[in-house]
């Protein structure tokens, strides 16, 4: 069997003194080790030591003890960037802190009959840590590193493991005032970090291929740095939202409100509330109201939530929906009939009168208002 481009090359008729000498197939193993008083970005790498518990239990939406060295991070490069049969992971690089270092290992594939070397080292690696941390990696990295490990009958499992994938919390805190949150655009819009002449990722798969014809490791230089720099930022982005997690004080208004609901989501309400009120100025005003009101009601204070409401629906006239949950509110969880009577009411007149109200809004609120009147009038028959 033919196993590399070589033996391929010669047996479409190549000639030898046609393409350059090629070395034997190799894993390439590079390490790189980066000072804890490295500063990337905003971030210094030094502030992990800082760190709270309770923190990453938001980030990782878990409660299992925290220590940095029992931490990977880890990215791949590939050969597509889709995923899906005949995808390889041509180099794998992971970051561990150890001793005042963080340590960079990288794991390149020269040909396809050494994958099982880059696998194998990568599967030492990660079967020591606790924690994982990746960005996307639950989507795309780990389901394509399972997959061909299991192809070398090697299982990378995952239940003993803590998978941070940075990615969805970022959505959480960022989208509200970002077009994108890659960890790219993350880089320079949050960590303020840039790089120079930086090779696209959608480029990298390509820069491969034209590597196993000319057998040229320069080639790869572009590709091994942007590994490199993705594992140093996976790490300065969990040291950032960590931090933000602890003082959200510091944050924007959009930053603040997005915070909220991933503490929210990690059910920890009284983080959630804090940064609620926060974000509840400016543009993020109305959205934030609406969120603290129904936290308030998620976690049964419907006095609270209704007062939020009544001040929203103040200021925002045309808030309808938030009309229809303070009646509810007042309704079922306050068993004050008059008030939901009375907000409807004025629910359907504001719908009456404006010329954006919808139809069905406006046919829905008409029989709410019809049965709470006869819910009331017969509450008033009975004394």
């Amino acid at each position: 069997m033919i196993r590399n481009l070589a033996g391929k090359l010669g047996a479409l008729g190549t000639k030898a003194s046609d393409a350059p000498a090629l070395p034997a197939s190799v894993m390439l193993e590079r390490i790189t080790r980066v000072s804890l008083s490295t500063k990337h970005g905003c971030v210094r790498l030094c502030d992990i030591n800082g760190i709270k518990e309770e923190s990453v239990w938001v980030l990782g939406n878990t409660d299992h003890g925290w220590d940095k060295t029992d931490c990977v991070f880890f990215d791949t490069e590939t050969t597509g960037l889709s995923g899906g049969v005949g995808t390889v992971a041509f180099l794998v690089g992971a970051g561990w802190f150890e001793d005042n270092h963080f340590v960079i290992a990288q794991w390149l594939m020269t040909d396809y009959d050494v994958e099982a070397d880059v696998l194998g080292k990568t599967h030492e690696r990660l079967s020591r840590a606790h924690f994982w941390v990746t960005f996307n990696g639950r989507s795309f990295d780990v389901p394509l590193l399972r997959s061909r490990m299991l192809l070398q009958r090697t299982r990378l499992g995952d239940d003993e493991h803590v998978h941070i994938d940075l990615l969805h919390p970022a959505r959480r805190v960022w989208r509200g005032r970002l077009e994108s949150c890659s960890l790219q655009s993350l880089e320079r819009e949050i960590l303020g970090f840039h790089r120079p002449d930086d090779i696209p990722g959608a480029e990298i798969p390509a820069r491969f291929f034209s590597y196993l014809k000319s057998r040229d490791l320069r080639s790869l230089e572009d590709v091994i740095r942007h590994n490199r720099e993705d594992i140093v930022s996976l790490a300065a982005l969990f040291i950032l939202m960590a931090q933000a997690v602890e003082s959200p004080e510091a944050l924007d208004s959009h930053d603040a409100y997005g915070l909220g609901l991933l503490n929210e989501k990690s059910s920890r309400f009284e983080a959630a509330e804090r940064c609620y009120r926060l974000s509840s100025t400016g543009r993020t005003l109305m959205i934030s109201q609406i969120a603290l009101a129904a936290l308030y009601k998620r976690t049964a204070r419907y006095a609270d939530a209704a007062r939020v409401l009544s001040d929203a629906i103040a200021r925002h006239p045309h808030l309808l929906d938030a009309r229809v949950k303070l009646a509810v509110i007042y309704e079922r969880y306050l068993s004050d009939a008059q008030s939901a009577l009375d907000v409807t009411e004025s629910a359907l007149l504001w719908c009456r009168m404006s010329r954006y109200a919808d139809l069905s809004a406006r046919e829905s609120l008409e029989r709410r208002f019809a049965r709470l009147q006869r819910k009331q009038n017969a509450s008033l028959k009975r004394f």
